[in-house]
């Protein structure tokens, strides 16, 4: 494995700056990677890579009458093959996600009491998502994002933002699965207008109320979407925080396809509710608790029935799901020596299709645990640690196959939807870093040792062909990074 990576910051005349940084890794199938993939039934070969860059120029005469230019992107790809020694047959999958945008935006006072701000970016996306079944999809798109806000401040009791936003532009997708290739090409506008109003009324409350309208152009749906919040600060320890929002998702873009979606799709909907409250326990310690509930209606789900008119729908809007949870977190605020925090989260989250039959959805994680701590030692030491456990996520079992005359291959039957669980996950990290500085150069060397009992969790199954097979994919192992950082 090789990692690198580069920091640069100057200034730019008397009123203007730039900064750059870019990293790059790349992964082989080593010796490492195969005591993690290899296995007796299924000789594997892996290959990662992976970069990032960003780059920003600042120019103005003050923070609020300037302009910023954003230059940023990232790639990651993996290629992982499995050879099936029982049956000769090779399996390919391919996981991969990268963007590279361009942004200005460009702030301005228009007033005593009124600012503007204008963004204008576009962006190639490219998305290859990791499948567990025999399928694969493959999305590009190329959006254009336009947002005007303009934030008002009449007095110092009332704060008002108002704004138009949209994104447009086209998306080429390929679907492939069983019965074959599907592939088209997707124009998409998506114009909102937005307003929010917060009001002091008196010290230590605020209140916020918010409302946003957006078009799903493609399909002509309209959503309304209202969003309200309150913070109220008892003394100088304790805050109480409650809101509600309203949210809409239009269809992706194959899910809107004529042929091998549904142009009639509806937006998705989701009601958010949360409560909560901060305390200040001591001069170092703070408690946040947040409770949360949501409710999720006209999910966009793969059709197996029939709509009124007797056609066969490819996607309905008939998923629903319901999230119930907690939130907690005891943080230590950073001190010369110790820094840290412990988080924990108990969630439930299940969903219903249209024959009304509950399930867990793909997302019932129900408890995740992490706990992060650093201490600063004497002669430039720092020491890191990182514990993480968490449930396995629900998915829904191969039980068997069928043949299927009319796709001429075995299919994979299914068993109840999200009716088994992954395995617990449970990792331990441990960094360690000694600074030092030779003359103007400050530098640090640093060791991580990822996993460094070299838990193997399962975190997908991935099934060959026949559907008789399949392969537990785990990709956490020990993993050791040595590394050098120079500044000057």
């Amino acid at each position: 494995s090789r990692h690198a990576g580069f920091f640069m910051e100057a200034h730019l005349g008397e009123n203007g700056s730039w900064v750059a940084a870019a990293r790059h890794s790349y992964s082989a199938f080593d010796d490492v990677y195969r005591s993690a993939f290899q296995s007796d039934d299924y000789p594997v070969e892996n290959d990662y890579r992976f970069y990032d860059y960003q780059g920003v120029v600042q120019y103005g005469k003050s923070a609020r009458n300037h302009l910023n230019v954003y230059i940023l992107g990232s790639d990651d790809d993996r290629t992982l093959v499995l050879h099936s020694r029982a049956s000769g047959e090779t399996l390919k999958k391919n996981k991969g996600v990268g963007f590279h945008r361009i942004q200005l935006e460009w702030s301005r006072d228009v007033g005593k009491h009124a600012t503007d701000e204008l963004s204008l970016a576009v962006e190639y996306q490219r998305t290859e998502p990791e499948l567990m079944t025999y399928e694969r999809f493959i999305l590009k798109a190329v959006p254009l994002y336009l947002r005007n806000e303009l934030t008002l401040h009449p007095d110092e009791r009332m704060d008002i933002r108002l704004g138009l936003v949209s994104m447009q532009g086209y998306a080429w997708w390929k679907v492939f699965d069983y019965s074959g290739q599907y592939s088209g090409t997707t124009p998409f506008v998506f114009p909102a207008a937005y307003g929010e109003v917060t009001v002091y009324p008196f010290d230590n409350f605020s209140v916020v109320g918010g409302l946003r309208v957006s078009l799903a152009a493609r399909i002509m749906r309209i959503a309304v979407d209202p969003r309200f919040a309150v913070q109220y600060h008892f003394g100088s320890r304790t805050i109480f925080k409650a809101g509600f929002g309203v949210f809409h998702q239009p269809p992706s873009n194959e899910e809107q396809d004529a042929d091998y979606g549904n142009e009639n799709l509806k937006m998705s909907r989701a009601i958010h509710y949360g409560v909560g409250f901060e305390h200040q326990l001591s001069r170092r310690f703070e408690v946040n608790i947040e409770g949360f509930y949501r409710v999720l209606t006209d999910l966009v789900v793969p059709g197996d029935n029939t709509d009124r008119a007797g056609q066969w729908e490819n996607f309905n809007n008939d998923g629903r799901a319901k999230v119930l949870g907690v939130e907690t977190m005891l943080r230590h605020r950073p001190s010369s020596h110790f820094s840290g925090w412990l988080s924990y989260t108990l969630m439930k989250a299940t969903g219903q299709d249209h024959n009304e039959n509950v399930h867990p959805t793909g997302g019932d994680q129900r408890h995740v645990l992490t706990a992060v701590a650093s201490w600063t030692l004497p002669r430039g030491w720092v020491i890191g640690t990182k514990f993480q456990l968490a449930s396995g996520r629900p998915y829904t079992p191969v039980v068997g196959r069928e043949w299927r005359e009319d796709y001429g291959a075995y299919l994979p039957l299914y068993g109840e939807k999200n009716s088994a669980t992954m395995p617990l996950f449970h990792q331990l990290d441990i960094r360690g870093e000694k600074k030092f500085s030779i003359q103007r150069l400050a530098c640090s060397v640093y060791l991580d040792l990822e996993n460094i009992y070299n838990q193997r969790t399962p975190q997908f199954y991935y099934y060959f062909s026949d559907s008789t097979r399949r392969y537990a994919y785990s990709p956490n192992h020990f993993y050791p990074n040595l590394g050098l950082i120079a500044a000057w």
